[in-house]
């Protein structure tokens, strides 16, 4: 099942799936760095908001 998906669904490891695939070597950021023109703007605003549903859905 893909991210978009669950995350649809409210499941919270489609969030957490999509934050793992900004980290690391291989990464979205290594291909995009977020100050790499419109690509990486919203590929930061991406990464942002699921951090904030993320944490929201672990609070609630």
């Amino acid at each position: 099942m893909c991210d978009h998906t669950r995350i649809a669904r409210g499941d919270i490891h489609g969030l957490k799936h999509l934050k793992q695939a900004f980290g690391g070597m291989g990464s979205i950021n290594d291909s995009y760095p977020s100050d790499d023109g419109d690509a990486g703007k919203a590929l930061g605003a991406i990464y942002r908001m699921a951090a904030q549903l993320f944490a929201d859905l672990r609070e609630g």
